[in-house]
């Protein structure tokens, strides 16, 4: 049998040092709990308007809340793919009374967020310009988003349950996000997940 030994040169102090900082290191990072919602608690006309698609299952309802001009709801669901193999995916979607957008990807991180925009025609035929950003934060520091555009105007969202959205209906056309940041209840910044350039996630 070999006998396997540390070089005498090598000390043995920074690896018990490094393991010592990243055990603190994870006893620090502070655990999420994601909550269910009951369906009951969904309005039922956001409720009896998901359908899942064929390949989907488990629909699971996050959040449901309202902002200052726009509500918000999240749910998670289950996806099977063709080799059977099986992930989290998640929808959020912010909406007013006369619209809604919203959208999704793999649940997976901490931090994930997501942009978009588009047009639409108001009731009196005139077109409009809206964009939106929306995401989770599943870290219980998270306390909101706060989204900054090119023209400076600034919009905030509350994280309820781990998920967020903002949305601006009525933009000028050239209006988009300059920055988008999940921050603690104190303001500190916890993510950036827009800096101007590219959407981020952890």
């Amino acid at each position: 049998m070999t006998d396997t030994r540390f070089p005498t040169h090598i000390s043995l102090v920074p690896v018990a040092a490094l393991t010592l900082l990243l055990l603190l290191a994870s006893a620090c990072t502070p655990k999420f709990d994601l909550q269910a919602l009951d369906p009951e608690s969904i309005p039922a006309e956001i409720r009896d308007g998901v359908i899942l698609s064929s390949f989907a299952t488990g629909l699971v309802w996050r959040d449901y809340h309202e902002e200052s001009g726009w509500s918000v709801y999240a749910y998670t669901f289950e996806i099977c793919s063709v080799e059977g193999k099986t992930a989290t995916g998640f929808h959020v979607n912010v909406f007013t009374t006369d619209s809604g957008y919203g959208g999704g990807a793999d649940f997976s991180g901490t931090f994930m967020g997501t942009g978009g925009g588009g047009t639409g025609r108001r009731d009196d035929g005139s077109l409009f310009y809206h964009f939106d950003a929306i995401g989770y934060a599943l870290d219980p520091r998270a306390a909101k988003v706060v989204g900054v555009t090119s023209t400076g105007r600034t919009v905030e969202g509350r994280v309820v349950n781990g998920f967020w959205g903002l949305l601006v209906p009525d933009a000028e056309r050239e209006e988009r996000w300059t920055s988008v940041k999940a921050l603690r209840a104190d303001g500190r910044v916890l993510f950036q997940y827009f800096d101007g350039k590219a959407w981020h996630r952890r």
